[in-house]
């Protein structure tokens, strides 16, 4: 299947409470009189569209926050944070504070904030932009704003077991049942990031008492998690990962079939977990025939 868009589904979160985004970035005054609405994204033709792009209007002033989301650095975005910056201030004539949150340490980690500067003849153009490493974020933070779309971002920082936990916890605690089923599987989604996929989806399950196996995305879950498991070790990835989602679809497995796992070389593992993850309502005993 298609893999999924981290920066979809974080925008898609910030876009349903942009305010305590902002607050939590360090992009929003803590001024509960400031207000924050969505800006066109559409900048230019060709079409160019930021990832997170808002008003901020406090008293008599105004200006752009602009955000773009990266998986990982890649000083390429120091070109594109200046593309969107100049293109914003052409297109809405206000100030633009401009930040980029990378979601994990890979491609390293430069420094913050970073300067963008343009000598081109009489144009001349300097861009300063905060870089966020969610990593380095304590979960306290985030947990303290207590907004519940903040909530997928937990796993991907400084968080204790502890405060893994009381993430899921309120998750458990958000009244609508839609919303809180959206809010747990990008839960498990952007945390897959960092932890085995499988494992996490389990244990959102497990915390927040969803059946999240008929979400769209489960499949790329299983094929993530497989996929951990061969960077681990097949031996001890794909055969442990293939045991856990047979008792999830059949509950403790008899003795038999612990033996047949255990025998199993990779070719039968791997053939074994497309069968799983292609049928339904097959029995125990066909599935490892």
């Amino acid at each position: 299947m298609s893999r999924p868009s981290y920066d979809e589904t974080l925008k898609f979160l910030a876009d349903i409470d942009p305010a305590a985004w902002l607050r939590v970035l360090g992009a929003l005054p803590s001024d509960p009189s400031a207000r924050v609405t969505p800006a066109p994204r559409e900048l230019s033709a060709p079409l160019r569209l930021p990832d997170l792009l808002y008003e901020v209007s406090l008293g008599d002033t105004s200006w752009l926050a602009h955000i773009e989301l990266q998986t990982r650095d890649d000083r390429a975005m120091d070109n594109r944070e200046l593309e969107y910056a100049v293109l914003a201030w052409l297109r809405f004539r206000k100030p633009v504070r401009s930040y980029l949150v990378v979601l994990t340490p890979r491609g390293g980690a430069r420094a913050s904030p970073r300067s963008v500067v343009v000598r081109a003849g009489s144009l001349n153009i300097t861009l300063r932009y905060r870089v966020i490493r969610l990593w380095e974020m304590s979960a306290a933070h985030i947990l303290a704003a207590d907004r519940p779309t903040l909530l997928p971002l937990v796993p991907l920082t400084r968080a204790t077991d502890d405060e893994l936990q009381e993430a899921l916890h309120r998750l458990r605690m958000v009244p609508d049942e839609p919303f809180r089923r959206e809010l747990a599987s990008r839960f498990a989604l952007v945390g897959s990031l960092r932890y085995n996929a499988i494992d996490l989806l389990t244990l959102v399950e497990e915390r927040v008492m969803l059946d999240l196996e008929e979400f769209p995305l489960y499949q790329y879950f299983v094929e993530k998690g497989l996929e951990q498991g061969r960077e681990q070790g097949w031996e001890q990835g794909e055969t442990a990962l293939l045991r856990r989602l047979l008792e999830r679809r059949f509950g403790s497995l008899p003795s038999w079939a612990v033996a047949r796992l255990e025998a199993a070389d990779r070719a039968t593992v791997e053939a074994w977990a497309d069968r799983l993850l292609d049928t339904d309502g097959m029995l125990l005993e066909d599935l490892l025939r």
